[in-house]
């Protein structure tokens, strides 16, 4: 069985490479940001979240406030 995302995630980054996972949408809402932050904070593996939901986003950019 292939290794899941949170492993390879984990493993290149205490490979000492620098590790980017990029995705669309709101990630930690649909996109399992969490998961992925819980299973490499505790193994040394830097994090670093951000983003912003496009229920906040659109309207924003719409000039809704």
């Amino acid at each position: 069985m292939p290794a899941g995302v949170n492993e390879v995630l984990v493993e290149h980054a205490r490979a000492g490479r620098f590790v980017v996972r990029l995705k669309g949408g709101d990630p930690y809402v649909f996109g399992r940001g969490y998961e992925e932050l819980e299973a490499c904070a505790p193994r040394g593996a830097m994090h670093r979240g951000a983003g912003i939901s496009s229920s906040i986003a659109v309207p924003a950019l719409a000039g809704i406030r």
